[in-house]
């Protein structure tokens, strides 16, 4: 993880030299995906059970969505 971050620290030197600014929002959503997947393969059932309470509350939202339509 540290070799990551000088690299990435390194990028982020190289692109303010060049003028790269506008690439500088890709590499903040590349982190927040790499930070998520290695949630999810470090933590696999702590992953697993809010999936499932993510779709299950996802369901009953449109359970309710749909019986209470005016």
């Amino acid at each position: 993880m540290i070799i990551i971050a000088i690299i990435g620290f390194i990028l982020l030197f190289w692109f303010a030299l060049e003028g790269l600014w506008k690439l500088i929002p890709w590499l903040v959503i590349l982190v927040v995906i790499t930070t998520c997947l290695g949630f999810i393969t470090e933590h696999l059932i702590l992953s697993l059970v809010i999936g499932f309470l993510g779709f299950g509350i996802w369901g009953m939202w449109l359970n309710w969505r749909d019986e209470h339509k005016k």
